[in-house]
């Protein structure tokens, strides 16, 4: 398992995640939900043993997941520097 070494207080989960593990058996939805929950909050890949069919399911959601990160990283910087403005101006 490689790891981006991040954690992060959440991560997007859209509805269309969900809508893809209902083809999944429960064991495998587990560790479809397990693979997207690790990656989204910690960065960890998933391990290389998992079924194919999840992690084709990985390979098509992670980018997802990666530009969520990033438009929110974004947006909490702008939101930082309009504080910061904002706090310059008043004094």
């Amino acid at each position: 398992m490689e790891s981006k070494e991040k954690n992060a207080d959440g991560f997007t989960f859209f509805k269309s995640f969900t809508d893809c593990s209902k083809f999944l058996s429960d064991a495998e939805r587990a560790m479809y939900y397990d693979a997207l929950i690790n990656y989204g909050l910690f960065g960890t890949e998933p391990p290389s043993n998992l079924p194919d069919n999840i992690k084709m399911l990985f390979i098509l959601i992670k980018p997802i997941i990666d530009t969520s990160q990033k438009r929110r990283e974004g947006a909490r910087l702008r939101w930082k520097k309009e504080q910061e403005e904002k706090n310059a101006s008043i004094t």
